[in-house]
């Protein structure tokens, strides 16, 4: 029931990308801007945004993941460069539209992870 009340959640949240309904803490409750105000929450918010993308891989529970042929990097410029264009929108909205755009540009081509 848990994962089902996960799996919902997230869902409802990618519908509407534009602006979540979520109760969130920490980073990516503030504003973009607040995210590039210094160096320590230009950190934080970078282990934010990577911990944010990861939960909702993690809470999707399918076998494809969301990402799986970009990088860290790659991410964090992509969301800098959403917030640059609107700052007072918050970080997890932000995320929210990335990760929307990317993972309906990957459609049937997001893979599962390589075994170990």
């Amino acid at each position: 029931m848990l994962r089902f009340g996960a799996v919902l959640a997230t869902v409802s949240m990618l519908s509407f990308p534009a602006r979540s309904q979520t109760l969130s803490f920490g980073m990516g409750a503030t504003s973009c801007a607040n995210w590039k105000l210094n160096d320590y929450n230009d950190y934080a918010g970078k282990t934010w945004i990577l911990g944010f993308w990861s939960g909702l891989n993690a809470a999707a529970d399918t076998a494809s993941f969301v990402g799986i042929d970009t990088d860290a990097p790659a991410i964090l410029a992509e969301i800098a460069l959403i917030c640059s264009n609107s700052p007072s929108m918050k970080l997890q909205d932000a995320i929210i539209a990335h990760y929307s755009r990317v993972r309906v540009g990957e459609g049937p081509k997001a893979r599962q992870l390589p075994s170990r």
